[in-house]
């Protein structure tokens, strides 16, 4: 589906719309092709026995946040696609719910915002990245932040999805 707004009348965005889109088949994208499956995830989705790595860019302009990205393999697609687990995270990070991360990190002042996203999905691997927008004293206290993030997952695993929020998903 294709959806077009602008400040242009209708026939000159029905021209534009085909014009750049008029070449694309009809009709639902085919599912992925299996030609990628053996592809390889774009890091390794190994545990490893050394820490992971964090990586601290200083940017050329203030921006206070702390992005953590995992590649999750994906066993079997199919059931992936029926379980949603990957959409049942993002929600659960994303949540401004009482008892959720974000009114944690909020309460504690260190940061504004907490969201989740699904950056790359393959029928082998997918890729997850939390963002974590923070307070002037949450940048100086990223690591609890981010120590933060990881109880909270480690939280998830041991207590399980409530089931509310599984439902939800579905």
């Amino acid at each position: 589906a294709l959806a077009v707004a602008g400040p242009q009348p209708l026939d000159a965005l029905q021209r534009l719309v085909q014009a750049n889109f008029g070449a694309l088949p009809p009709g639902p994208a085919p599912p992925a092709s299996a030609a990628y499956d053996a592809l390889p995830p774009p890091f390794d989705t190994q545990p490893q026995a050394e820490p992971p790595v964090a990586t601290v860019l200083v940017p050329v302009r203030e921006q206070r946040s702390v992005t953590v990205t995992w590649c999750l393999p994906v066993e079997d697609p199919d059931e992936w696609w029926r379980a949603k687990p990957d959409s049942t995270v993002v929600s659960l990070l994303s949540s401004r719910a009482q008892g959720g991360l974000t009114q944690l990190l909020k309460a504690k002042g260190l940061a504004s915002s907490v969201d989740g996203s699904i950056d790359e999905f393959t029928r082998s691997f997918v890729v997850l990245t939390a963002y974590i927008g923070l307070t002037p004293q949450g940048l100086q206290r990223w690591p609890e932040v981010v120590s933060a993030l990881f109880s909270y997952l480690a939280l998830l695993r041991e207590e399980g999805v409530p089931p509310h929020v599984y439902a939800e998903e579905r």
